[in-house]
């Protein structure tokens, strides 16, 4: 369409060609802006489920939720750097807690 547009205008070609090929171009513009949002809400939506469904704690759902959304992928990169976080926070906490048990023990 682009191609379309700029090959009539140096030859002049009638007004009403060029006018259709530039609203052709404005819907095209319009569909393709519109089609990029609604994958967009699609992705989220498609996060709010799993991140319902998921058993991970209130805190690592809403820091999830906070990434920003990438193309083609449900969760971008930096969800598998959160993940691991929280799954080491988990477990550095679960290892204080068996200490201060023992430690509480041996008083």
């Amino acid at each position: 369409m682009l191609a379309l547009s700029q090959s009539l205008q140096p030859s002049g070609g009638d007004a009403t060609t060029q006018d259709l090929s530039d609203a052709m171009l404005q819907s095209i513009a319009f569909m393709t802006r519109e089609l990029g949002r609604l994958m967009s809400m699609l992705t989220q939506a498609q996060q709010q489920v799993w991140l319902a469904q998921s058993p991970l704690s209130e805190a690592c759902r809403k820091t999830l939720r906070d990434l920003s959304v990438v193309p083609g992928q449900l969760f971008g990169p930096a969800s598998q750097q959160t993940l691991e976080r929280s799954v080491q926070a988990n477990q550095t906490r679960q290892q204080f807690a068996q200490h201060l048990e023992q430690s509480h023990r041996v008083d």
